[in-house]
């Protein structure tokens, strides 16, 4: 037995006790764990090679807040992964891992199917995979900003695209878009207006209206504080 699989056998045992340790020391094993046995040797790099022939115009490109990889961490089949090189592609819904050693341009469109929730830049996606035949178009990667035990509220991020004519050339542009979703007793509910949500809620449909009749300024700002912040009340 050489020293790496040495270090690999001892890391195991390691591993099988995890349970019982708090989340730090957890995350602070499976990195050294990572590190030994070389990212490029991970499950996670079992995909398609990620490309991106999109000419783009002014930056505007299919990725989530930035085209570089930023380090995150992967919840893939229920196995943790810490300090690895992530970027979201909004408009094909893929996240992409970039190996060790990659270049910035080089990158693995990670099993989508095996992902559990990733996070980058201090955001929280998870994987909604939903079988409900009257709402399935909701499925993919969600920001998670609210759960608690009486509902929870995503995000959806996407690009739209057109194209552009910039000195005789045709190039694309991509903006970001969002839905909003809220998920209650296990059913996702796409929401958009007063309306869409006293539905959820018909309950609470005297806080829906005196939130909207107070906040309308923030509704025109900033949609997302204005319905987390709804949201929030509600669940009070």
């Amino acid at each position: 037995m050489n020293f790496k699989q040495l270090l690999l056998l001892i890391f195991g045992t390691f591993l099988f006790f995890l349970p019982n340790l708090n989340a730090q020391e957890k995350e602070d094993y499976l990195t050294t764990y990572d590190s030994i046995i070389g990212k490029e040797n991970l499950a996670i790099t079992n995909g398609l090679f990620h490309s991106n022939n999109f000419r783009v115009n002014d930056n505007k490109d299919i990725y989530f807040m930035s085209e570089k990889f930023t380090i995150g961490s992967l919840n893939y089949i229920n196995q943790l992964y810490f300090d690895v090189y992530l970027k979201y592609d909004a408009y094909n819904d893929e996240l992409v891992y970039r190996p060790s050693g990659r270049s910035e341009k080089t990158g693995v469109n990670i099993i989508k199917a095996n992902i559990n929730s990733f996070q980058i830049n201090g955001i929280k996606f998870i994987n909604i995979n939903n079988d409900n035949e009257k709402d399935k178009v909701i499925k993919g990667f969600y920001e998670e900003k609210l759960k608690n035990s009486t509902l929870s509220f995503y995000i959806k991020h996407y690009k739209s695209k057109r194209e552009v004519f910039v000195n005789k050339n045709v190039l694309v542009e991509f903006s970001d878009e969002t839905t909003f979703v809220v998920k209650k007793n296990n059913i996702f509910s796409e929401i958009s207006s007063k309306t869409s949500i006293s539905k959820i809620f018909p309950e609470k449909r005297k806080i829906i209206n005196e939130y909207y009749k107070n906040n309308s300024e923030l509704k025109k700002k900033n949609k997302t504080e204005f319905f987390t912040n709804l949201l929030q009340n509600i669940s009070q």
